[in-house]
């Protein structure tokens, strides 16, 4: 699931500490009773709710990786509203804003084409099969039947423990789907003043739609007032998080956050 890493003066409890303390944003609707964001920018609100709850004052250092991005820059702009500073903003992997057709191609999909996207985002993740093909899962009688299956292969492969269940698992989907729809309408507003560093992966994943291919879509610098730095790190979309592209990463961002 997406998150938003905001770096403040309270200590990081982690085991990969940053040099900067910081402290974890989560996309919110997974707990009882959240209430799941409606777009970026709702999302934005209550993350910067909390984060300003947790210290009121900037300046703050913000980091996201895919839409998370896009929330970290909405908080941005946000903060920047509210008179606050932002002391550096690093986005990972991210574009601006998703072209009027990818993304109503994407909504026009079937229940279980999105459900496919699921299973394609989760073996990228984990870098390993599920075997779950498309034609195995449309001949199940139903949906319940589907997520059951899907939920059996992730237990057997150790991506859950079995303590997770059917209905958590559909409620990380739901929670994930709208977090997609969200950064996908999502279209940046005004500038903002905080230094930007946009981390790109060196590797395409071998489905990456063809408007990625394209490096007119990664380009941050219509909306910041100083120079974007661009950096490239090794990996792809998902593997830059893991070990060991991680290491790599991990340098590159204790560099920007220093700068």
């Amino acid at each position: 699931m997406p998150a938003v890493r905001c770096c403040t003066s309270t200590p990081w409890r982690g085991t990969s500490a940053p040099s900067n303390p910081s402290s974890v944003c989560r996309t919110p609707g997974i707990g009882p009773g959240e209430r799941l964001p409606d777009s970026v920018e709702a999302h934005a609100r209550q993350l910067v709710t909390a984060l300003r709850t947790h210290q009121p004052e900037g300046p703050y250092r913000l980091l996201g990786h895919s839409s998370g991005a896009r929330v970290a820059f909405e908080m941005t702009r946000q903060l920047e509203q509210q008179g606050q500073c932002v002391a550096q903003l690093v986005l990972l992997d991210a574009t601006p804003s998703t072209p009027a057709q990818a993304y109503q191609q994407r909504r026009g999909r079937s229940a279980l084409k999105r459900m496919m996207d699921a299973i394609d985002s989760l073996e990228a993740a984990f870098e390993q099969s599920l075997d779950l093909p498309e034609a195995m899962l449309e001949a199940l009688p139903d949906e319940d039947s589907r997520w059951q299956c899907i939920v059996q292969r992730l237990w057997q492969r150790q991506i859950v423990p079995a303590s997770v269940g059917v209905e958590q698992v559909r409620t990380l989907f739901r929670v994930w789907e709208t977090a997609e729809d969200n950064h996908e309408r999502y279209q940046p507003g005004a500038r903002v003043q905080a230094p930007v560093w946009a981390l790109r992966a060196s590797d395409r994943h071998h489905d990456t739609p063809a408007w990625l291919l394209d490096d007119a879509q990664w380009d941050w610098q219509p909306h910041a007032h100083f120079p974007v730095h661009v950096q490239w790190v090794a990996g792809n979309h998902n593997t830059m998080l893991n070990e060991p592209q991680v290491r790599e990463l991990a340098g590159v961002v204790r560099q920007a956050l220093g700068s």
